[in-house]
């Protein structure tokens, strides 16, 4: 089911990717609140790690919560909504314009993303009681872009990190922190034709150039989450939760 469920998306993905994903006022609003949704994943108990979930590009909060067979027994999971609106229950996180080889990236707006989704963690989890937790991020596509961006600039509040097909996209842009030093599971299809299999592996080394310990999982397939790349994310992230 998962399978099939990200595949879906993958396809929503290249039907829409070569459409700029705009703010209305051309930047983001850095004031807005955050959309997202909370599970418990024990129902009997409610402390343990938080995993954050980053959803793709014109996908929201609900998407990577399918994701069931990677969640840990204890702790809970929080996934947000991008905050740039580009149709009925689509979002983004910072525009981006054409495929891959051509892609342009706002680094300005993914640069204001980061630093909004930030803001947006640190407040959840002060409304939700979860400050002191141990703290990991996960994403997809641009989520998983996402994801670098908060390993490149707040390293030290994340105890690990996944991404599933990202993308050196708008790494390769900005100045690497200097040490941004955290677990990172990369996973990648050698198939993909949206977030092509080199620009994950150029995202891997630099990412490593600062510091973090990248484990790069590469599988055989399109631009999607397989059963074997859930299954492979929940044991790495069980040594860690």
């Amino acid at each position: 089911m998962i399978k099939i469920v990200i595949s879906f998306i993958s396809i929503l993905v290249l039907s829409i990717f070569a459409v700029t994903c705009t703010s209305q006022n051309g930047t983001i609003d850095v004031k807005q609140e955050p959309h997202y949704v909370r599970k418990n994943l024990n129902p009997d108990s409610d402390s343990g790690s938080v995993l954050i979930l980053l959803h793709g590009y014109g996908s929201n909060e609900d998407d990577l919560l399918g994701l069931k067979q990677m969640f840990p027994s204890s702790g809970c999971v929080i996934s947000f909504r991008a905050p740039i609106e580009i149709g009925r229950g689509a979002f983004c996180w910072f525009p981006i314009q054409g495929h891959d080889g051509g892609a342009q990236v706002d680094t300005t707006q993914y640069y204001q993303s980061g630093t909004l989704l930030m803001r947006w963690i640190e407040a959840t989890l002060e409304k939700e009681k979860l400050q002191g937790r141990k703290l990991f991020i996960a994403g997809f596509s641009q989520g998983a872009m996402m994801s670098y961006e908060m390993v490149r600039r707040y390293a030290d509040r994340f105890d690990g990190v996944i991404g599933f097909s990202g993308s050196d996209k708008a790494l390769k842009h900005l100045s690497p922190a200097s040490n941004c030093g955290a677990d990172i599971l990369m996973t990648h299809g050698k198939a993909d034709q949206v977030l092509m299999y080199d620009s994950g592996q150029e995202a891997k080394k630099m990412l490593e150039k600062c510091g973090a310990n990248v484990e790069f999982y590469a599988f055989d397939g399109g631009h999607q989450i397989p059963s074997s790349v859930v299954y492979k994310a929940a044991d790495w992230l069980r040594l860690r939760w």
